[in-house]
């Protein structure tokens, strides 16, 4: 009976590294593509009606206030966690 080593040197798993390897050439090849594009980039002519530029201002203005909501409610919790307790003996 033949023992089969799940781990590399590294603690990953065999399925594992084959996934992290195809993770490393995507973001290889990502990089790749993108210096290409970035090297031969053209004029864009293009506009934005006034339509879309309301459109991404409200979707900047209610994620601000999303994320302020979102923070200010993980923060409460945090400081609840430290803040002493009136009821002492």
């Amino acid at each position: 009976m033949r023992l089969i080593k799940p781990f590399n040197n590294r603690g990953i798993t065999k399925g594992h590294s084959f996934i992290i390897s195809g993770l490393r050439y995507s973001v290889k090849m990502l990089t790749l593509c993108s210096a290409v594009l970035i090297a031969t980039a053209q004029p864009a002519y293009c506009y934005i009606d006034p339509g879309s530029g309301s459109m991404i201002w409200q979707l900047l203005v209610s994620a601000f206030i999303g994320m302020a909501f979102y923070f200010r409610k993980f923060i409460a919790g945090v400081f609840s966690r430290f803040k002493k307790s009136d009821d002492r003996p």
